[in-house]
């Protein structure tokens, strides 16, 4: 009986094994594999099965040495990967991406965008809309001069702390009055 029990459990654990799919990941413009933590996977980020990296000519990244061949397990520990896979994807939901802003020099951002936003902590108060290179966020100009008068054409005039006058132009940018 315990011969019995002992094949059939046999039988059992050897039919339950195979070949499991795992999840690496390749870059936009790369040409390796990489596991979930590697430092090159902070730009771009795209999972594939490991047989299809394989099979598209992806090699395995040097620094995080992922796996070259699929392994095998049992049913169990599939359904674990199942769930921990699933949880990984939804914590990569909710990781945060590039901020979509452009900046003065008319290059996209660096920065990561905030939780639940498409911008950094730099471009949140643009409104929703991404700024272009002509837009600039509003800005209150610091007198540091006195005031010393006005001009004819009804310009405050101001010295400044080296005794250069100015005034503040329809831009809001200081004016120097020639001596």
């Amino acid at each position: 009986m315990k011969r019995q029990l002992l094949l059939f459990f046999s039988i059992l654990l050897f039919c339950s094994i195979n070949v499991i799919a795992q999840t690496v990941y390749v870059t936009r413009t790369g040409s390796k594999y990489h596991n979930d933590g590697c430092r090159y996977l902070s730009q771009s980020k795209i999972a594939i099965d490991l047989t299809d990296a394989i099979s598209k000519g992806y090699g395995p990244c040097s620094v995080c040495k992922p796996p070259t061949q699929p392994t095998k397990t049992s049913k169990a520990s599939q359904q674990t990967e199942k769930n921990e896979t699933s949880t990984n994807q939804q914590k990569s939901e909710t990781t945060s991406t590039q901020c979509a802003a452009i900046t003065q020099a008319g290059i996209r951002c660096t920065r990561k965008a905030e939780p639940g936003s498409i911008y950094c902590w730099q471009h949140q108060g643009y409104g929703g809309s991404t700024p272009t290179s002509t837009q600039k966020p509003t800005t209150t100009t610091k007198n540091t001069g006195t005031s010393s008068g006005t001009s004819t054409s009804g310009r405050t005039i101001y010295t400044g702390p080296r005794g250069g006058k100015y005034y503040i132009n329809s831009s809001g940018n200081k004016t120097y009055i020639k001596r």
